[in-house]
């Protein structure tokens, strides 16, 4: 009963920062399309993972949600990132191609580089006595490879849509 509980308490939780992550992005970006981008970008690696469980039979643990939340957070800088140099290099005249090449030359080597470094120090928490560590090691191991998926192969997809709404925007700011 209690770790029923818990379990309702982290979910909530989850959503709450989805929600406030999301919320910043806009407030940052002075978009309401940004809270979209950071909505999708924030859920989807959750929903892969949670699609995989279901379909691996696995139970939907206390673990999950706390594998979940550090996940989220972690991934939620790296959007911050790519987004940042994408609208950064557009506010600047750069074409849409060009700021993608500058969000992947200069945004994506750290971005991958620490997700990797985080993924692997995460995993080595695997190898430890209690099962809870465990757990969470692998989990969160596994959840930080697939926000770096999608913030490598869905975040552009997701800014490059979201893009002549944002350009109104700035054209706006700049008169």
């Amino acid at each position: 009963m209690v770790k029923m509980k818990n379990s309702q308490v982290l979910l909530f939780t989850v959503l709450t920062a989805v929600l406030i992550i999301a919320s910043a992005m806009g407030f940052i970006f002075r978009n309401v399309y940004m809270v979209v981008v950071a909505f999708f970008a924030s859920t989807i690696p959750m929903a892969w993972f949670s699609f995989a469980m279901y379909i691996l039979h696995l139970s939907f643990s206390l673990e999950v949600l706390i594998a979940m939340i550090i996940s989220l957070g972690l991934a939620s800088d790296a959007t911050i990132h790519f987004a940042y140099k994408y609208w950064r290099a557009r506010y600047f005249g750069r074409s849409k191609k060009h700021s993608l090449e500058i969000v992947f030359f200069y945004g994506a080597v750290p971005v991958i580089i620490g997700s990797l470094v985080l993924a692997v120090t995460f995993y080595g928490l695997s190898f430890s006595n209690a099962l809870t560590l465990q757990l969470i090691g692998q989990y969160s191991a596994i959840l930080i490879l697939m926000s770096l998926a999608v913030d490598l192969f869905i975040l552009p997809i997701l800014l490059l849509a979201s893009d002549k709404y944002f350009q109104q925007s700035i054209s706006n700011m700049k008169e």
